[in-house]
């Protein structure tokens, strides 16, 4: 597993849930863990691979963790960022796939635009593979803060012709920008297996694509 998360996401879950962070305060951390067949070269191989990241700069400071409670102690601080963004005001998540080299670019975006208006705006996720979980909170919901988030994230992902929906699924909430990151010819593609496959609409009704039957009930109504 490889994890990255940003400082804003490790400070609400330190103040939210009281979580301790082992290491000094950086940008970003990473985690990372490993499994093998012999504890004592994976160990030996681990040690290699920090002394490796530190020595040509690529990490400031860390820890290792190899007794189960430390280990689940570390994963704590990824597993919690969600509830600790939940605690911290009405959210505003995306979870979306871009390119690497462009993927925290959108979190500093969204920090300029949402600048005075938001509580907080965290970065989090695979971003190895393009995976960027982002969450905006404010103190109450605001309409106008989420329709300016929403019409420059699906935009922003528009144009490097990635997935709004990297992980979990359009569902209902992003159905309609669909077609800002697939072209036509899939989404009829799509609409035409779902027709083969699920004609009455039965099948996790009313997400992502309508089977024909569930359109004509809709244009009837």
């Amino acid at each position: 597993a490889c994890e990255v998360m940003d400082a804003d996401a490790i400070r609400l879950v330190s103040y939210h849930l009281s979580l301790r962070n082992p290491v000094s305060k950086f940008p970003f951390y990473v985690l990372i863990e490993t499994a093998g067949s012999r504890e004592d070269h994976d160990k030996q191989k681990l040690d290699h691979f920090y002394r490796r990241v530190q020595d040509n700069g690529f990490a400031e400071g860390g820890t290792i963790a190899t007794e189960r409670s430390d280990v689940q102690s570390l994963w704590n601080l990824r597993q919690q960022i969600t509830e600790a963004v939940r605690m911290d005001g009405t959210v505003y998540d995306y979870d979306v796939s871009l390119p690497v080299y462009r993927c925290y670019s959108l979190v500093e975006e969204i920090r300029k635009l949402t600048h005075g208006r938001a509580k907080s705006v965290t970065g989090f996720g695979r971003l190895g593979v393009g995976n960027l979980h982002l969450n905006v909170t404010s103190d109450g919901f605001d309409v106008q803060l989420k329709e300016s988030i929403e019409s420059f994230v699906y935009e922003w992902v528009s144009e490097t012709k990635q997935s709004i929906s990297a992980e979990y699924g359009l569902a209902k909430m992003k159905s309609d920008h669909l077609h800002g990151s697939k072209p036509g010819t899939a989404v009829e593609l799509k609409r035409t297996l779902k027709n083969v496959l699920d004609p009455k609409g039965i099948l996790n009704p009313h997400k992502t694509l309508l089977s024909l039957q569930m359109m004509e009930n809709v244009s009837q109504f």
